[in-house]
């Protein structure tokens, strides 16, 4: 993600309005591979409550994007359900909007504790906020509403061990479901720059098809996880 931060200290009392943008990789793809995707985020200076619906006006006016590939079962093939996914920021906070449609399998939202989330219907979002391609940070909501996190590291591994003060809430209707995430740009330890670049994937889990869907796809059969987000 691109953003304007003015000075910062291991404690900043201030923090100025930042620009975010989810960009493409710079390196060159190899041959095999499509390219990274982009998000472009916006600003939103108050008007958000965190309930898990994407009724306020700042989720409808920003730039979505729907562009996920099936992972499993099906590699490489569109998903069964449609994601959309958006992205919106403030002076403290990173937003994720996503929109889950889901009328093929019932919605599996059985309750479970932190970081034991896995046998139910979810969405993740994945950041590599210092855009080494190696390190990043990982947040789970589940359709009920449970949270997890994860660091990463070594590229391809993550520890549960891993924990900070974040937010997350779901809302389930009768076609699907919508989560708001709300991670505070102190826990993403980015370094100073008047701009800032992320690394992004979001992925969903369809628990009554055992299926993971991809913005950032990367084919069962190639490696990395952190060095091929977008």
């Amino acid at each position: 993600m691109t953003g304007d931060l003015g000075p910062c200290s291991a404690r900043p009392t201030v923090i100025v309005p930042l620009l975010l943008a989810l960009v493409v990789d710079a390196s060159a793809p190899r041959a095999s591979e499509r390219p990274r995707p982009h998000m472009q985020a916006a600003r939103a200076d108050g008007g958000l409550q965190l309930d898990g619906r994407l009724d306020e006006p700042a989720w409808r006016t920003v730039t979505s994007s729907s562009s996920f590939t099936q992972k499993y079962p099906d590699d490489g093939e569109p998903p069964s359900e449609r994601t959309t996914v958006r992205v919106l920021y403030d002076r403290e906070s990173i937003w994720f909007g996503i929109d889950c449609e889901q009328v093929g399998s019932p919605i599996v939202t059985r309750l479970s504790r932190r970081d034991r989330v896995w046998e139910v219907d979810r969405v993740e979002v994945d950041l590599d906020s210092r855009r080494d391609g190696v390190t990043g940070f990982r947040f789970v909501a589940t359709a009920g509403g449970a949270l997890a996190d994860a660091l990463l590291f070594n590229d391809t591994q993550a520890s549960l061990a891993w924990d900070e003060n974040w937010e997350a809430a779901s809302h389930v209707r009768s076609d699907g479901y919508s989560v708001e995430i709300r991670i505070p740009l102190r826990a993403l330890r980015f370094a100073r720059s008047p701009k800032q670049t992320f690394g992004l994937n979001v992925r969903r889990f369809i628990n009554g098809r055992q299926e993971i869907d991809e913005w950032a796809y990367t084919p069962r059969t190639q490696p990395g996880v952190v060095s091929r987000f977008g």
